[in-house]
């Protein structure tokens, strides 16, 4: 039995504001970056970034996109989508 952690994505827009660091209450220490079409284009690190608000290096008039880690896009990149609705033999071909 798979217990996945709670998901949240943000836009790459979206803001460093106090706003963004009252949604991160939630038990979420890392969130999905989505582009304009809505397809995952990196996650943000919600500890790494308190740790540099904190710090004054990160405004909240920049966009998530600054310190977000962004997904290696290319042809020889390939990502595999794991959903609870995916079979057993197929999940553990992955973990090989």
């Amino acid at each position: 039995d798979l217990q996945f952690p709670l998901a949240f994505c943000l836009p790459s827009t979206e803001s460093v504001s106090l706003r963004f660091f009252r949604s991160c209450q939630c038990l979420t220490f890392l969130f999905n970056v989505l582009n304009c079409d809505i397809r995952p284009i990196g996650y943000m690190d919600v500890v790494a970034l308190r740790q540099k608000w904190k710090a004054g290096t990160a405004s909240p008039n920049d966009s998530i996109s600054k310190y977000m880690t962004k997904f290696n896009h290319s042809a020889s990149q390939h990502y595999i989508l794991i959903t609870p609705l995916m079979p057993l033999a197929e999940l553990a071909e992955f973990f090989r």
